[in-house]
């Protein structure tokens, strides 16, 4: 795999799930980022939304919708985007 290929977790992806970012959530998702593919996910019905809906993520242009990008190569897909 490169990073030109996705991964997809469909909903409930968990790794921003603290009232705050901290140490471990960090790990995890610099672990994630490192990963040899891009990690795309939609939110399922148990996330932190106070934090998704925040505007602590950026929200960028990604393959034709918008997304907000929690780290290189780890993507939010935001709701009613093609």
């Amino acid at each position: 795999m490169t990073k030109e290929d996705f991964v997809i977790v469909c909903g409930d992806f968990g790794a921003i799930w603290q009232q705050r970012a901290g140490a471990e959530e960090a790990y995890w998702l610099d672990w994630l980022r490192e990963k040899r593919f891009t990690l795309l996910f939609v939110d399922g019905n148990h996330e932190n939304f106070t934090r998704l809906n925040s505007d602590e993520f950026e929200t960028v242009n990604f393959c034709g919708g918008k997304a907000q990008k929690i780290r290189d190569g780890i993507y939010h897909l935001l709701r009613g985007q093609v």
